[in-house]
């Protein structure tokens, strides 16, 4: 089958990597149709006029069997990083999740694959930079994210008989219209400040977005990744220090370091969750986050995926970084 005449959809397509996604499979010809939650606090981005859009959620019934109808292949991206307590991820994550699975089964809809976004947070931290995490080893989330994103990973499993799947377990993204990143942008921007956890030795790997989509693409065009998990990452090794020199330098200011002892981070994540509490708003930095962010290797082997699909990023940090302050200044996030 063309691909022209393969449906996809994407549910999420009011976040940093839902309308992405859709450019990438326009690119490559599909024709798609979205999944997007109507939120009075998003403004949802314009996508181009081939897209069919479904505005709805994963908990109405009509508009996920409208939305799985003729759908060849679904990249279930959507999900919330952040929520008020357990319960709430485990509504959004985990019963959204189901909501959808069992919307194929009951449309009888011939699914070739399902894509399911999952995260590096399901998995586990490394115990040291040698042995970073692998698809095969055990998971132990330390935060209610992850173990939310763990769960709907579990029954994608058990609806494999019917249901072809891909788990992809991305690390953190950053790219062009990224939040969270940008935080960091805007404090050397604004302040030349660079904070960092402790002395900043801490390691994570990052991927930059148009590596990860390219990569989610190629899984679900193989044949060869039906029924597996695949960490995603640029698997160059970076401490929090190396990170923010890097941005600095790519920014051309200079910056001072701010280290900020762990201590902070747990009192700052302590009284986080005491404010959503009191105002019934989540906060992205509540006291799981914080749990999952002072490990100190964030780490994993992205060795199954080059070995099953040639999963292979095109972009380093510093080219990385480039493109996603041009995208800011273009943009007018930054001057």
């Amino acid at each position: 089958m063309e691909k022209s005449a393969q449906k996809v959809l994407v549910t999420g397509g009011t976040g940093f990597i839902g309308p992405r996604l859709i450019e990438e499979l326009l690119r490559r010809g599909y024709s798609v149709r979205c999944l997007r939650r109507i939120h009075k606090r998003i403004h949802p981005q314009n996508l181009p006029e081939t897209v069919e859009v479904i505005e709805g959620d994963l908990f109405d019934k009509k508009i996920l069997a409208d939305s799985v109808r003729d759908i060849d292949i679904i990249f279930h991206n959507a999900a919330l990083v952040k929520a008020l307590g357990k319960k709430e991820f485990h509504a959004a994550n985990v019963t959204g999740t189901l909501n959808l699975l069992d919307a194929v089964a009951e449309c009888g809809n011939k699914l070739k694959r399902f894509i399911f976004f999952s995260s590096q947070a399901a998995g586990y931290p490394a115990t040291d930079a040698e042995h970073p995490a692998q698809e095969n080893i055990a998971c132990v989330p330390v935060s209610l994210y992850g173990k939310s994103k763990l769960e709907a990973e579990t029954l994608i499993r058990c609806h494999s008989a019917n249901i072809p799947y891909t788990i992809i377990r991305p690390v953190s993204v950053y790219g062009p219209g990224d939040r969270e990143f940008f935080k960091y942008f805007n404090s050397i921007a604004m302040f030349r400040l660079k904070p960092v956890l402790g002395l900043g030795k801490r390691q994570l790997n990052l991927i930059y977005v148009s590596d990860l989509l390219d990569a989610a693409v190629n899984a679900a065009e193989s044949e060869h990744t039906i029924g597996k998990t695949y960490f995603l990452a640029n698997e160059t090794n970076y401490t929090w220090r190396e990170f923010a020199d890097t941005l600095s330098q790519v920014m051309g200011l200079r910056a001072k370091f701010i280290f900020i002892p762990p201590i902070f981070f747990r009192i700052w994540g302590f009284f986080s969750d005491v404010y959503a509490k009191i105002t019934g708003r989540s906060v992205f930095f509540s006291g799981s986050k914080v749990s999952e962010s002072i490990k100190k290797y964030w780490l994993v082997s992205c060795k199954e995926a080059r070995n099953d699909f040639g999963f292979q990023c095109k972009y380093d940090l510093v080219r990385g970084l480039a493109e996603t302050l041009k995208w800011y200044k273009e943009h007018g996030w930054l001057k």
